[in-house]
């Protein structure tokens, strides 16, 4: 028994000193938490040095490591003003990755947990962009495939635009492609109504004539 306890003992020493500078590589013991920690996911002193080593990682084009950065900061340091343009550059990384749906997630939350951040304008625009590829066919991605269908999230999308901004340079186009939107996947009574909101809500669009005829 002593001796197979033994093997055992051995057995799993060497699993554990073999994985070393893998999986295991990344984790060490912190003696403050009581816990093995991940570097990585450990924020600088400051939000302003932790948003300094997020970006090195995103103008070195690493978007993975960039993004998990910027998460870091995001976690760490929520009420900085780093924090906002953290997650506006999480957003980046999604998209620079080609995971729009994580893009669109991160840019959302800029809006909601950031609403004075001085990068409203341009997430609004990016917003619209990652809606009009999903609108164009774009699939949406399940571990890392892309086979979801999109239409669906395209209008998901143009209505938080027109939610969030509606009088913004983007709010009319959202409207429009909402009723676009139902019509290619057949509802066409949401379509209906979707053009009825934009005549209602927008009489001064120039796409007034093409809700009308819609």
């Amino acid at each position: 028994m002593l001796s197979r306890r033994l093997f055992l003992l051995l057995t799993a020493g060497f699993f554990f000193i073999s994985m070393q500078g893998t999986a295991f590589g990344f984790w060490i013991w912190s003696p403050k938490s009581s816990t093995f920690t991940n570097p990585k996911k450990i924020a600088k002193q400051t939000p302003q040095e932790q948003l300094r080593w997020a970006l090195s990682f995103y103008e070195a084009k690493d978007y993975s490591r960039a993004l998990l950065e910027m998460e870091t900061l995001v976690r760490r340091y929520p009420r900085s003003p780093e924090a906002s343009e953290a997650q506006f550059y999480a957003g980046l990384s999604h998209e620079a990755l080609e995971n729009y749906e994580g893009a669109y997630k991160a840019y959302d939350a800029v809006i909601k947990k950031y609403p004075n951040s001085g990068r409203i304008q341009e997430v609004l625009e990016r917003e619209y962009r990652i809606a009009n590829l999903f609108y164009s066919g774009k699939k949406r991605k399940i571990a890392g495939l892309e086979i979801l269908p999109s239409h669906e999230k395209a209008i998901e999308i143009f209505k938080q635009i027109v939610e969030q901004a509606p009088y913004g340079s983007y709010a009319e186009l959202s409207q429009y492609k909402i009723g676009e939107g139902y019509k290619k996947i057949g509802n066409y009574a949401e379509a209906r109504r979707a053009f009825e909101k934009l005549i209602e809500e927008y009489p001064k669009s120039q796409l007034l004539d093409d809700a009308k005829h819609q």
